[in-house]
């Protein structure tokens, strides 16, 4: 402890000498008061640290700054004002701020492309992802995601635990994605090492988490100094993810050998890979798919979740959307993507869970170059942080009242009609990222998600479970991703023709 608390207190003055020259004689965004020295360094709360943000944004506009140890941070608070920026400025904000853990990890998990600069290897990587995840591609997986959700109902239908079965089938189909890989249970060694690998990487990305993320220079020290908690932390990370490499690549191995088996994200991509270009293309790959499932697993898990939630609280939504399923579908038919263009109401409820509650609440950019903006002077080398969600009901961009009315309300409605797309875009822009950095997985998230919301309307009615300590509530487990806390729900099937179609559907799939 003490030579970690010496670390820090050396750091902070150097990184405070430092930062003077730069934070001084710059036409800044506003700021709140903060330390003369220190600046708002200890000010942000690692727990919750939007709620700050939005608090301070309140008082300095939807563009402000902080200093941390002397050096800016820009805080955006706005729909329109990140657009502008990280939209229309894509060369400057294209690269995210160093993460000093990530740099710490002898595994080499800077490689992922959360972590990437822009550059060969980002454009690879994005590449190889955009080309199984784009719109045409993801078509290709819907048979896959209907076959997982139904069997996810059918397992329902037998009592399973909503949150352990929305798991499974979230890992299922990651990982017969990128891996050509079908997991029979969740204690599947591959899904246990995937889970930790990205709850670690989930910690890595937590604001205020380590504390050498707020002291850049720290990077620099022998890992002596670098405290217990970090060194503990770094240890069972570089274990985790290098027996998921390793797990991942005898998969990899076994199925590119198997000539009957459908091709993967990996295995498509190293089938036609140069020899000598070998080494570094599986490097790629293997970072690429551990960020596949790391990006999209706990999102979707936290999207679900929020629906089913959404569907206790607003039970009236829940009857609409039923009603529209029923008119589209009849009886007995079971819902496939190629009804979503159908039932605009139901994309209509996907879209606001995105908006109600979506499950980064942050993103961030580090300047490459001086940025003018209004009366404002961004500095070179400043980050820059996009407040996407404020927690409920105190809310920022999705719920910038500028744009959406009521925002704490859950509102469908708000979706459709002539001013209806517009505000689509804005939602999937502040959910899914912005300029060079937008999610590339996003078409098969909403593609996965939408079928999920889909059949369970129209399986089941989701009913809150009886007594007071059961009421459904929206709250949340924060980190870099931020999901419902445990809750319980009632799923009752809504008529016994319906569940004969599922299990038909099911005898139809394993006869196939």
């Amino acid at each position: 402890m003490l030579s970690e608390s010496l670390s820090i207190a050396v750091l902070t003055l150097t990184a405070a000498i430092l930062g003077c020259r730069l934070y001084r004689n710059r036409n800044l965004p506003p700021r709140p008061p903060g330390h003369w020295l220190l600046g708002h360094t200890f000010e942000i709360p690692s727990r919750r640290p939007w709620r700050k943000f939005d608090e301070w944004g309140k008082t300095n506009g939807p563009i402000y700054s902080l200093a941390i140890a002397r050096t800016p941070v820009v805080i955006l608070t706005g729909f329109h004002v990140t657009h502008d920026l990280l939209n229309k400025r894509l060369a400057t904000f294209s690269t995210r701020p160093p993460r000093v853990m990530a740099s710490l990890f002898v595994c080499g998990f800077d490689k992922a492309l959360t972590f990437l600069p822009p550059g060969k290897h980002f454009k690879k990587t994005r590449r190889y992802l955009q080309e199984t995840l784009n719109v045409r591609a993801a078509q290709a997986h819907e048979s896959m995601q209907e076959a997982e959700v139904r069997a996810y109902a059918l397992r329902l239908l037998e009592g399973s635990n909503v949150q352990d079965e929305s798991r499974m089938l979230y890992s299922s189909v990651l990982l017969q994605l990128s891996l050509g890989y079908k997991p029979e249970e969740l204690s599947d060694p591959i899904i246990t090492l995937s889970e930790r690998v990205a709850k670690s990487a989930a910690l890595i990305l937590s604001p205020g988490r380590f504390w050498v993320e707020l002291l850049p220079l720290s990077k620099h020290l022998p890992s002596a100094l670098l405290g217990f908690h970090v060194n503990r932390s770094v240890r069972a990370f570089n274990a985790d993810l290098k027996q998921l490499i390793a797990e991942s690549s005898r998969v990899i191995r076994s199925t590119m050998d198997d000539l009957q088996a459908p091709p993967s994200f990996c295995s498509k991509i190293l089938k036609n890979v140069k020899s000598e270009d070998y080494t570094e293309t599986k490097a790629l790959v293997d970072f690429a798919s551990i960020s596949m499932y790391a990006g999209a697993v706990d999102t979707t898990i936290a999207s679900l979740d929020t629906f089913l939630v959404a569907m206790m609280l607003y039970p009236d939504t829940q009857l609409r959307a039923q009603t529209e399923i029923d008119s589209v579908l009849g009886s007995g038919r079971l819902p496939t993507h190629a009804d979503r263009s159908s039932l605009p109401y139901v994309e209509a409820i996907l879209i606001e869970i995105l908006r109600w509650n979506p499950p980064i609440p942050m993103t961030s950019r580090r300047l490459t170059s001086d940025v003018a903006y209004g009366d404002f002077l961004l500095p070179r080398g400043c980050n820059v942080i996009a407040n996407i969600w404020q927690v409920f009901p105190l809310l920022s961009m999705n719920h910038d009242e500028d744009v959406f009315h009521d925002p704490e309300e859950f509102l469908p409605e708000r979706f459709l009609g002539p001013k209806g797309n517009e505000s689509v875009r804005r939602v999937q822009q502040a959910t899914f990222g912005f300029g060079t950095r937008v999610c590339p997985g996003q078409h098969f998230a909403t593609s996965s998600l939408w079928i999920t919301i889909a059949t369970l309307l129209t399986i089941f009615t989701v009913h809150p479970v009886p007594g007071e300590e059961n009421k459904p509530v929206l709250d949340c487990e924060e980190g870099a991703l931020i999901r419902i806390l445990p809750y319980k729900c009632d799923l009752k099937p809504r008529s016994q023709m319906v569940v004969d179609a599922l299990k038909r559907s099911q005898i139809s799939m394993a006869a196939r």
